[in-house]
């Protein structure tokens, strides 16, 4: 999945960034995507077990949150450049015919994001029908 959306978004950058770095723009939104794929997971868990997987349970400092984390992001980005920069080519041959790309648009990436990041309210309502 995160290799055709790679392929989708690097082929709309190219054609926008001429002469820009496309793998990069696009490996930035597949870490966005895994990282808010991360958390919708990670809140679906902590919905569904009332409350007792909260890390707002645990005592830590906040402010080495935020540093791991943005450093955890930092990482996230690295892994996915260097990786989509060795097998770009490979990956954009296997995908070049692929059945998906008539309907397949851009927007749909965001969408998609927009959902991870809303879905916890989705988890809650659900958690309040059973």
């Amino acid at each position: 999945m995160f290799d055709y959306i790679f392929t989708r978004l690097y082929q709309f950058y190219e054609k926008r960034e001429k002469g820009g770095d496309s793998i990069f723009s696009s490996s930035i939104f597949i870490s966005v995507l895994r990282l808010s794929l991360f958390y919708s997971i990670i809140m679906l868990l902590i919905v569904f077990s009332g409350s007792k997987l909260a890390i707002l349970n645990l005592n830590y400092n906040r402010t080495g949150g935020s540093v791991v984390f943005i450093l955890a992001f930092i990482a996230l980005i690295n892994y996915d450049y260097m990786r989509f920069k060795r097998i770009h080519r490979q990956i954009l041959n296997k995908h070049k015919k692929n059945p998906c790309n008539r309907w397949f648009k851009i927007w749909m990436v965001a969408a998609l994001i927009l959902l991870l990041l809303l879905s916890p309210v989705l988890w809650r309502e659900l958690y309040k029908m059973f």
